[in-house]
């Protein structure tokens, strides 16, 4: 696998992990985003937002940072808009689901960069 591919999982999942547990702000999830392929961006917040229903305890705090993300960073919000048209997006929806990777984000975030980057 080549180094950026790898390199591309490790900055993703750093990024979904991050938002995930809290482990770092906005400044710095917009940071590691904004470095990011948009769509991949888009399926780091897909992931979020499908892991986390509103019927989920933990939803309020994650959900809440992945919107102070999306509200106050225009080029985050526009990826997540041009994602869900995103062809890729509709083969995703098609073949897998995101719950079948809850447990499992290192597997979800290979999947994606590797179909971004193939």
């Amino acid at each position: 696998m080549a180094v950026s591919i790898q390199n591309e999982i490790n900055e993703g999942l750093r990024l979904l992990i991050g938002l995930e547990e809290g482990r770092m702000s906005a400044v710095e999830a917009y940071r590691i985003a904004n470095e990011r392929e948009p769509l991949l961006v888009f399926f780091i917040i897909k992931y979020l937002r499908e892991k986390y229903p509103s019927s989920n305890p933990a939803s309020e705090a994650v959900l809440g940072r992945v919107l102070e993300l999306t509200q106050t960073y225009d080029s985050i919000a526009t990826a997540c808009k041009e994602g869900e048209k995103d062809i890729l997006n509709e083969w995703f929806d098609d073949a897998h689901d995101v719950k079948e990777f809850n447990k499992r984000p290192q597997e979800y975030m290979k999947l994606i960069v590797e179909k971004i980057e193939g």
